[in-house]
């Protein structure tokens, strides 16, 4: 599995839905109608840029509850940028 998909999936079990469009905007989870979280990930981004984004939102969220890949961890732990 690639490393922005298990990213995506680890999202998504702590119930976010991951969006992948194409557009003018950079990306990130946004609150829809105050209730529903959603990651947009730009498919106009490099996948290093959506992988960035990704690790983000997880970092924002309360990613304890569920199991991550070491790997993944070790990235969340990596300071951002």
């Amino acid at each position: 599995m690639a490393l922005l998909e298990q990213i995506c999936d680890a999202i998504q079990r702590l119930g976010v839905e991951v969006r992948q469009d194409a557009g003018y905007f950079r990306g990130g989870v946004c609150r829809l109608w105050g209730k529903k979280q959603v990651l947009f990930l730009n498919k106009n981004h490099r996948i290093e840029k959506r992988i960035q984004v990704a690790l983000q939102a997880l970092r924002e969220l309360d990613n304890e509850k569920i199991y991550l890949a070491p790997s993944i961890r070790e990235l969340l732990q990596r300071k951002p940028g």
